[in-house]
């Protein structure tokens, strides 16, 4: 009996001792278990941060792209417009037609346009993921919002006026060859100008057709039509050029943009 008490008493004297090497190798599992978890977190964040910097980066670059570009369509746009409104003009005039004349539009190829296309691929995708709330940039995340809600409005908007250009140029072909004037070729440069010896033969079968196409009225509408899609395309085009601008000058402003 003795024995067994003395037995008894010493495992007794020994749980504390064993709590505390279970306690303390359970904090030690705890705390490496949170040491992991604040690591991958730690990581995790940072990998977010470099993925919001690229796309941060990628989005400033395809911003000023689409300022370039549809910047540039407004300038080949503007003398197209210009040619068309003499076209009008002329035709709304009783006199007769001289080459000289003519040639105040026939150079321009009648019903070209330019159709830019805005580079936002990466813009909606930012979005679209979600991967936007990885930019910690209030400003900047509002930016990027907006220029996307402004985009996919002005595109949806200019994407009209290429099918109305299209209409009245349609339209016109068949009033030429009412009129019994060949389709010049499609010999054009870039920014829609007529080939130049191609024109000079063109030239006296239009002057001769001009009292007839002065009097066609489909062929009148024709370019006033154009004149709206051009002034249409060119305001929209413009919405797009100032929400670029914007989006740049608060993304170059970022010092996440800037990459530093």
């Amino acid at each position: 009996m003795l024995e067994q008490s003395t037995t008894t008493q010493a495992t007794k004297s020994l749980w504390p001792q064993r709590l505390r090497w279970f306690f303390a190798e359970l904090i030690v599992v705890v705390a490496g278990i949170l040491l992991a978890l604040g690591l991958q977190s730690w990581w995790q964040g940072r990998e977010n941060a470099v993925r919001a910097t690229a796309y941060q980066q990628q989005i400033l670059a395809d911003a000023r792209l689409t300022r370039d570009t549809y910047t540039k369509a407004i300038a080949i746009d503007k003398e197209l417009r210009a040619a068309t409104a003499r076209l009008s003009e002329a035709l709304r005039s009783k006199q007769s037609l001289q080459n000289d004349d003519a040639l105040q539009w026939l150079p321009w190829r009648s019903g070209w346009f330019d159709d830019p296309r805005p580079v936002v691929g990466n813009l909606y995708s930012l979005i679209d993921t979600g991967e936007i709330q990885y930019i910690k940039n209030p400003k900047t995340r509002a930016a990027i919002i907006e220029y996307a809600s402004v985009m996919k409005g002005s595109t949806a908007d200019v994407d009209g006026q290429p099918d109305r250009m299209r209409r009245a140029n349609d339209i016109e072909l068949l009033r030429l060859e009412e009129a019994e004037v060949p389709m010049m070729s499609r010999k054009i440069s870039a920014t829609g100008m007529n080939d130049s010896e191609l024109l000079k033969n063109y030239l006296p079968i239009y002057t001769t057709a001009w009292p007839k196409l002065r009097n066609d009225a489909q062929y009148r509408f024709v370019q006033n039509s154009r004149l709206m899609a051009y002034d249409n395309m060119a305001r929209y085009s413009t919405e797009i050029i100032s929400a670029s601008e914007k989006l740049i000058a608060t993304l170059e402003a970022d010092e996440i943009a800037k990459g530093k």
